[in-house]
C-alpha cells in the first residue's frame, strides 16, 4: 500500500492473489514445478487448483498427478460403477490404470471412462474393486492383484497442491510439453471447493503442512 501524491487517499501498487481453494499460502516450491501431464486424460485440458502432485523420486523437479474421486452412492460390488466429477474438472483416470477402493484391498483395471452426464464418471473394471458407500474415495494404485496390501493408500504420496489453474492441452486437445506449476506445500485449504476429494491416508500425510478446513 502506499499514498498518493496528495498524501490523502491509499493507493494498492502491489497485490497477491490466491486461488479460492486456499485460505492461506504460507510457504510454496520455491521455482516450483514440471507436471508430467501424458497422466492426464486425453480429454482433460484444465487441472484444478488444488490438485495433489507427488514429486517423481527418480527425476528431481517432475511430478505426478495424484488421481482421486468420489463415489456418487452405495454401489453393489461389481465393474460398473458411478464416480463424482466437478462441474469444473474432468475426473482423471484413465483407461489401463489400477484402481480401488481408499482403506480396501482390491485394485482392478480400468476399461473403459465414460463421462456419462454432468457432475458423473462411469467407469468399468476388469473386476469389482468391492462394495462402495456413499462418499466412498476411489484411489489410484500401482498394480493389479486380487489382495495386494491390507488397505490401500494410492500409488503416490503427495507433496503438496498446485497452486492454481493449469493448462496441459490446448483447446484442440494437443498436449503442451513442459507444463511448469507452482506447489503449494504449507498453508490452509477449503476442503468444500478441492477439485477432487483427498482421503484420509493423504491429509494424514499432509496435516503437518496443510490444514484442511
Amino acid at each position: 500500500m502506499a499514498l498518493s501524491n496528495n498524501n490523502l487517499d491509499i493507493v494498492k501498487d502491489t497485490e497477491t492473489q490466491y486461488h479460492p481453494v486456499f485460505i492461506s499460502i504460507m510457504e510454496d516450491i520455491p521455482g516450483g514445478g514440471t507436471l508430467k501431464n501424458s497422466e492426464a486424460p486425453s480429454d482433460v485440458t484444465v487441472i484444478g487448483a488444488g490438485t495433489l502432485v507427488a514429486e517423481i523420486s527418480a527425476t528431481a523437479g517432475l511430478y505426478n498427478i495424484v488421481k482421486s474421486q468420489k463415489s456418487t452412492s452405495t454401489q453393489a460390488a461389481i465393474t460398473t460403477i458411478t464416480l463424482v466429477a466437478s462441474s469444473a474438472y474432468k475426473g482423471l483416470f484413465k483407461v489401463g490404470e489400477f484402481i480401488g477402493v481408499y482403506g480396501k484391498a482390491t485394485l482392478s483395471t480400468i476399461s473403459s471412462v465414460t463421462r456419462t452426464a454432468a457432475g458423473t464418471d462411469t467407469i468399468i473394471t476388469g473386476t469389482g474393486i468391492g462394495t462402495l458407500t456413499t462418499a466412498a474415495i476411489v484411489i489410484e494404485g500401482a498394480a493389479a492383484a486380487t489382495v495386494v496390501a491390507a488397505e490401500q493408500a494410492g500409488r503416490y504420496t503427495a507433496i503438496g497442491m498446485i497452486r492454481s489453474n493449469t493448462r496441459v492441452r490446448d483447446d484442440d486437445y494437443t498436449t503442451l510439453n513442459n507444463v511448469s506449476i507452482g506447489i503449494v506445500v504449507r498453508g490452509s485449504v477449503n476442503e468444500s471447493i478441492l477439485p477432487y476429494e483427498v482421503d484420509a491416508g493423504q491429509q494424514t500425510n499432509l496435516t503437518s503442512r496443510l490444514m484442511f478446513q
